[in-house]
């Protein structure tokens, strides 16, 4: 066997971009050999990283390869792959990691082979056909045969026994187009508890053991023999087009597809092909979709079909190292898409300050227009407004069976249940006992201190609490209760003053300004 280096790189990017809170992590050193198209990635973990992402894409640009490498004892990480397609060209190698916000890159080159000459064969000759009594006839042309439903991809007990990845769970790499993977119905056993990760070449499930459970215990009442059915299946084009349309005219903006739009299930196939199909998640299932060369991932999301025919918005978080869109998922719709989302407003022109922070939420699903064409920069944000844009913007969930925690926030109220989620979370206090006041209008510096915990919320612990006092003229109007959570915030670059270095801490928040510091919370995390 012929084995060669194509390249041998290593890249330290000792840039002096700070994280959040803390340095940020030098980016990993790489190696690549590749030997009869079997490529091997080698490295060093970047420091402070507790895993290795490993992304490779095509000439082409899709995504020809994803993994993830726990961090070893030595620091060092290594996988080997097969280039499937065999696609000449350069390939373009990306490892990140946690913690890593300048992720190293690298490529390599593959060529086809030269073919050998394949020699003439030497005719034979041709018999003469054999004298049959009656007419000749013209024998009809054979039908093309109807291609075979794609294989599906049986997933065995050693498979699920492998050794626990970087995020605690048993990942199963499905390296050919398939439309359906089976599973042991024992697999919560077989894993021992621990989540199952089905990685496609486009995406992944991430299955709750809990899930696992859950048809474990449907199978116990089935015959033997039964298995855990996952399809993932493409759905035709014209159904794919009329979701997009209703989608469109019920939003009032432009949706197009990032991607193929797919038909996902999971159901308990019985021996005798009977199945059992699962409609609902005790917990939830985590989607993740790749995002597309070129794509604006501000703009995108995963959107899953309703019961009446359109697309939904069903999550959307991006991880700017894998490439990746995620969103968590409690049920399946008939199809599930990758969409780009383009609302605009008539009264937030391009030239509008706040244009593309009210694009991007929109795109998000965490602000809405007063109606399709308008979205009133200008007005007030009241109370119940914006604790639904921080339950949103923190996908606390939309869960209508608790009792509401506030008289004046009746169970049929549009906000219930984000003002509810976010008063759970620790978000959003009631401005009495049992009270909420939501038509109230918010001011600045009580939108500091919200925004304050949504972000502390988000990065699992305090956020910057230390340090200078923001430099306001009128800094002495700001509460004693908001100076703390003010500061922090403008050092955190999440708000500004207003004009002649003012803060204005009494002023009512506008739905423009509110849109304004979401926008800056999820660009300053980079969750985009």
């Amino acid at each position: 066997m012929k084995k060669w280096v194509i390249l041998c790189i290593l890249l330290w990017v000792l840039g002096n971009t700070a994280a959040i809170g803390s340095a940020a992590a030098s980016s990993p050193a790489i190696t690549i050999t590749v030997s009869d198209h079997v490529v091997t990635v080698s490295g060093t973990v970047a420091e402070g990283s507790k895993y290795a992402t490993i992304v490779v894409t095509n000439p082409n640009g899709d995504r020809e390869y994803i993994d993830q490498i726990a961090r070893q004892s030595d620091d060092k990480f290594q996988v080997s792959f097969t280039v499937g397609n065999k696609l000449a060209g350069t390939y373009r190698v990306t490892v990140g990691g946690d913690g890593t916000l300048t992720p190293a890159s690298a490529s390599f080159e593959l060529t086809k082979p030269t073919p050998s000459p394949t020699p003439s064969p030497t005719p034979l000759p041709t018999p003469s056909p054999p004298a049959f009594p009656g007419p000749s006839v013209s024998p009809s042309p054979s039908p093309s045969p109807t291609p075979s439903a794609k294989p599906a991809f049986t997933v065995s007990a050693e498979m699920l026994s492998e050794p626990d990845q970087a995020d605690g769970s048993v990942k199963v790499i499905i390296d050919e187009a398939v439309g359906e993977v089976l599973l042991p119905s024992a697999a919560a056993q077989l894993t021992q508890g621990r989540p199952v990760a089905l990685i496609f070449m486009d995406g992944s499930l991430l299955i709750p053991v809990e899930v696992l459970r859950s048809m474990e215990k449907l199978a116990e009442s089935a015959a033997d023999g039964a298995s855990i059915s996952v399809r993932r299946e493409q759905a035709s084009s014209s159904a794919a087009a009329e979701a997009l349309r209703k989608a469109s005219a019920k939003y009032g903006a432009k949706l197009a597809s990032a991607g193929y739009v797919y038909a996902y299930s999971i159901s308990l196939r019985m021996k005798d092909a009977k199945e059992t199909r699962m409609d609902s998640f005790e917990q939830p299932i985590v989607l993740t979709l790749p995002v597309p060369p070129g794509a604006d991932p501000r703009l995108l999301g995963i959107y899953m079909t309703s019961s009446t025919g359109e697309f939904v918005y069903a999550g959307g978080r991006y991880d700017p190292i894998a490439g990746t869109i995620a969103a968590e998922v409690r049920g399946f719709g008939p199809y599930t898409a990758l969409l780009v989302y383009d609302k605009s407003y008539d009264d937030v022109p391009e030239s509008h300050w706040a244009h593309a922070a009210v694009k991007q939420l929109s795109a998000r699903h965490v602000v809405d227009g007063i109606s399709l064409t308008a979205y009133s920069p200008d007005a007030d944000v009241t109370r119940a407004e914006f604790a639904v844009m921080l339950s949103r913007l923190l996908s606390l969930g939309d869960n209508q069976d608790e009792a509401s925690l506030f008289h004046d926030v009746p169970a049929s109220a549009w906000f219930s249940s984000g003002v509810n989620e976010a008063a759970r979370a620790g978000i959003i206090q009631g401005t009495a006992p049992g009270l909420f006041s939501p038509e109230q209008p918010i001011s600045r510096e009580e939108m500091a201190v919200l925004i304050m915990r949504a972000y502390r919320y988000l990065t699992g612990g305090d956020a910057i609490t230390q340090g200078a006092a923001a430099d306001f003229r009128d800094a002495s109007d700001i509460s004693g209760w908001a100076v703390e959570d003010v500061s922090a915030a403008v050092r955190l670059q999440l708000l500004e003053g207003l004009e002649d270095q003012l803060f204005k801490p009494k002023d009512r928040l506008s739905r423009a300004q509110a849109a304004q510091v979401l926008a800056n919370i999820i660009n300053n995390l980079g969750l985009v």
